[in-house]
């Protein structure tokens, strides 16, 4: 799915990749909402918590 993003979301998840994830940072896009029952917008969840033993 990275392949299919433009825009703001493109910038944000080639840094991600470059500076974030190198760094130990975690990244999850998920559907945040379903107008009409269709998947709508889409968000990114960054998250720095260390790994649960």
């Amino acid at each position: 799915w990275p392949q299919t993003l433009q825009g703001k979301a493109k910038e944000f998840f080639d840094r991600y990749q470059t500076y974030g994830k190198p760094q130990g940072y975690k990244l999850k896009a998920m559907i945040i909402n379903f107008p009409g029952g269709v998947p709508g917008d889409v968000g990114f969840f960054l998250n720095w918590a260390p790994d649960k033993a």
